[in-house]
């Protein structure tokens, strides 16, 4: 027997050799066998093709990540699935969603309703000839939607502070990385407009008298319409307002 290939044979005087293939080979490789005849007759041969069809090769793509309720589309993976020598692919999962385009290396996943968590998802690729399948996994991880409810509407008097923490239906949130109040008024939002339970200072009122919080300084400045370099004119900061001024920041004048 004699192999025109890359590959090692074993065997050759055997009618039933073995062919290990070399590293990488593929394509055709023709094989020779030779018959040696008795007494004067000549040597007869007669010869067979291999084809060593190419292993399929298969790459998921790099894990991704989508928010609850938002679908995926895996042509925005960072690194994208890949396969070649394949006759045929297809992505399957272990989510509640719906799969779009899933013999394709781009499919688009509808994640379930209120689902959350990771979902492996496994492309297959089916390779040509006799080449046994292959597949590879990669995983989309879905947050949490952020949910947010600012509480009931409430009152308050003119010049009154107002503490969100006595909202009759408290504000809440979940699944958030940060929370921020903004408004509409002309007051200022402190003591933790990043939290559920700001204060709120009502701004400038319209009889002449203010009260007036710079937040950078944090000082509280009382006025009842007199100019700041005024003799009569009393500053203090917000914390010695309950002390040295009788009453809260806020306070009607």
């Amino acid at each position: 027997m004699d192999a025109h290939g890359h590959g090692h044979v074993n065997a050759l005087l055997r009618l039933t050799p073995d062919y290990t293939p070399g590293a990488g080979e593929t394509g055709a490789v023709t094989f020779t066998l030779t018959a040696n005849g008795n007494g004067s007759c000549a040597p007869v041969n007669d010869a067979m093709i291999l084809t060593i069809t190419p292993a399929p090769v298969v790459n998921a793509g790099s894990d991704a990540e989508t928010c609850q309720g938002v679908t995926f589309n895996f042509s925005s993976q960072a690194t994208p699935a890949s396969a070649s020598n394949y006759s045929s692919i297809l992505w399957t999962h272990t989510g509640t969603g719906t799969l779009t385009n899933a013999t394709t290396l781009t499919p688009t996943y509808t994640p379930g309703a209120g689902e959350t968590g990771p979902v492996t998802f496994t492309l297959t690729a089916n390779g040509n000839g006799s080449c046994a399948p292959v597949n590879d996994q990669m995983i989309l991880t879905i947050t949490p939607a952020p949910v947010v409810n600012a509480g009931s509407d409430a009152e308050t008097c003119q010049g009154v502070t107002f503490n969100f923490s006595s909202q009759a239906t408290p504000a809440s949130a979940t699944n958030y990385a940060f929370l921020l109040w903004t408004h509409t008024g002309t007051g200022t939002l402190f003591n933790g407009r990043t939290t559920l339970t700001p204060v709120y200072y009502p701004g400038s009122r319209r009889d002449g008298s203010s009260n007036l919080h710079t937040d950078g300084q944090r000082q509280w400045q009382l006025r009842t319409g007199k100019r700041p370099d005024d003799p009569d004119h009393h500053a203090c900061t917000s914390g010695e307002c309950g002390q040295r001024c009788g009453d809260l920041p806020g306070r009607n004048l």
